[in-house]
């Protein structure tokens, strides 16, 4: 156990010097295209550290409470992307073989609310049956183009939301909000 955490404890730490590279890099860059990639990249990696820290900071668990995670991992996002993110819904056991993917797609979403909306951001977390968790994450802003359909995006973004999505045996939805301006993003994955 002891040498588990001092692993996990190094490989964060590796992951976080690596989003720092990518941060450097991306300075460095000249072509605006090549600047905004690295940067996403690098958003990318220190978020497979903050996920990675906020659960091996429970020690070796084999569930974790999903509002509780999500709660500490999105008062961190607020704190880097400058934005309010409410974090709402109902208490759920959820395996820690799950923890990372629904990690990652928090980040992914939350981050590209704040990027393309406005306002605030809604997380919500709670059961969607017996057998299911729901997951929704909704901005404030303009809301998706019409006609647009995640699945057929080409965006690396929503390819790694999909890619996340099959991790957890889910099932996802983007579309507008039913009221008022945003979007909203969908997804149903397997209590266990």
């Amino acid at each position: 156990e002891i040498m588990t955490r001092e692993i996990d404890h190094r490989v964060m730490n590796s992951l976080q010097f690596v989003a720092s590279l990518l941060n450097l890099q991306s300075r460095r860059a000249t072509a605006p295209e090549t600047t905004e990639e690295l940067k996403m990249a690098a958003t990318r990696v220190a978020a497979v550290a903050r996920v990675h820290r906020h659960f091996y900071a429970r020690g070796a668990a084999k569930t974790v409470d999903g509002l509780t995670y999500l709660q500490r991992l999105c008062r961190d996002l607020s704190s880097i992307l400058q934005a309010t993110i409410v974090v709402e819904g109902t208490a759920g056991t959820i395996p820690t073989s799950q923890i990372v993917p629904i990690g990652l797609l928090v980040n992914e979403l939350v981050t590209n609310a704040v990027k393309h909306g406005t306002g605030r951001v809604d997380v919500m977390f709670t059961g969607a049956d017996a057998d299911n968790f729901l997951l929704t994450i909704a901005d404030e802003g303009p809301g998706l183009p019409p006609g647009f359909d995640a699945a057929q995006s080409r965006g690396l973004g929503m390819k790694v939301i999909a890619s996340l999505v099959s991790a957890l045996k889910g099932r996802w939805h983007a579309d507008r909000k039913a009221v008022g301006a945003g979007a909203v993003f969908s997804i149903t994955f397997p209590r266990s």
